[in-house]
């Protein structure tokens, strides 16, 4: 009998865009604990080859980030993968831009600081 690894559960696969390095690794390590994979970048260029290149399930992005702001990824992500969750964090975010970042693809916005936990089960949510 042939083993069917199409039946395991795939783990999430997930990038973190954060600058803020005791961030970055705090979500890092908390997502890979509770079973994603992880990518994760400091700065837009990089995270946009990451998503580039990798086969993501969802985005984690703090707006402001060194090199192409969050802004600007966040809408380039979108032009090119309409489909794929992106995940607003930031501290910096009235009314008016969430509705604003909503429209220009964020599936969801989260304010800083926000609870790990929280953030886990809307990746759930988001790639269910």
């Amino acid at each position: 009998m042939a083993d069917n690894d199409s039946d395991a559960k795939q783990p999430k696969r997930v990038v973190v865009i954060e600058d803020e390095e005791h961030v970055n690794e705090l979500l890092v390590t908390y997502l890979v604990d509770k079973g994603f994979q992880v990518a994760n970048a400091f700065e837009g260029r990089k995270a946009m080859e990451l998503v580039e290149t990798g086969d993501f399930d969802a985005v984690l992005l703090d707006l402001n980030i060194p090199g192409i702001d969050g802004r600007a990824v966040l809408a380039e992500m979108h032009q090119r993968w309409p489909e794929l969750p992106a995940i607003v964090v930031s501290g910096l975010v009235s009314a008016q831009d969430e509705e604003l970042l909503k429209k220009a693809g964020a599936s969801a916005v989260v304010a800083k600081p926000a609870k790990l936990a929280d953030l886990a089960k809307l990746i759930e949510k988001l790639t269910a």
